[in-house]
């Protein structure tokens, strides 16, 4: 019985997430990106404004009840703190569907829509792929590179 009450409820969660509204910033929020999870549920995002913040994630979103996965390169709405400039508070998460909405309707500003679609903005490592080893060099004619 307990199994079948978990797996209800998680139907019954996603249910709910397909036709919500999507949430705009107001006063004193706005549009993030998560650049990397810092741990203890905060993380550092990038802002609207090209700041880089750290943002805490509100206990709402981290307890069991309504408990949200946030990892790297998810679009967030944050609330600016008006004592600390270099601190925020992660207010709302978008999912896939909600974001291809936004940039769809250029709600997001630009500084914002150029991090999200740079694939190498958030790259741990970057290939060179230009590079050949020794085994490589031989089979290549040099002059044809």
């Amino acid at each position: 019985m307990y199994q079948s009450r978990l797996k209800n409820a998680k139907k019954r969660a996603q249910r709910q997430d397909r036709n919500r509204a999507i949430a705009e910033p107001e006063d004193g929020q706005d549009y993030a990106i998560v650049e990397s999870m810092l741990g203890n549920g905060r993380l550092s995002a990038l802002c609207a404004d090209g700041a880089t913040r750290t943002a805490r994630i509100r206990g709402s979103m981290r307890k069991a009840g309504g408990k949200v996965i946030i990892s790297k390169q998810d679009l967030i709405i944050v609330s600016l703190r008006e004592y600390e400039d270099d601190k925020a508070d992660v207010i709302h998460k978008f999912n896939n569907d909600e974001v291809h909405d936004i940039i769809k309707w250029n709600l997001l500003p630009p500084v914002l829509h150029r991090a999200l679609t740079r694939s190498d903005f958030f790259a741990d490592e970057e290939e060179d792929t230009n590079v050949l080893f020794a085994e490589d060099a031989r089979d290549v004619d040099i002059a044809a590179i």
